[in-house]
């Protein structure tokens, strides 16, 4: 479920706990991470999608795991996005709040 306004944009999706807990036990087990980190592919795939070829100043995540490791992956994948990556970004940064 997406919402937009002309500066800024959000996006979410959900995880059931039947479904974490069956790719966590499933025979290519996935870990909370690294389910996160896909989760985060996905929601910045579809917005970009919404966004028509523009780039967004910058993308706030809120992290598990290691920020900076997030940070690189992301980078990795959208290397004309910059990220903002922190654990807890939500204290830091209202737009991240939910």
């Amino acid at each position: 479920k997406g919402t937009a306004s002309k500066d800024i944009r959000s996006e979410s999706i959900s995880l059931s706990a039947r479904e974490i807990s069956a790719r966590m036990l499933d025979a290519d087990r996935q870990s909370l991470n690294e389910l996160a980190v896909d989760a985060t592919f996905a929601l910045i795939d579809e917005m970009l999608k919404q966004l028509e070829g523009k780039v967004p100043d910058m993308v706030y995540v809120d992290t598990l795991g290691n920020p900076e490791r997030h940070k690189e992956k992301l980078s990795r994948r959208f290397p004309s996005v910059s990220f903002t990556v922190e654990s807890k970004a939500d204290v830091n940064y209202p737009v991240v709040s939910a």
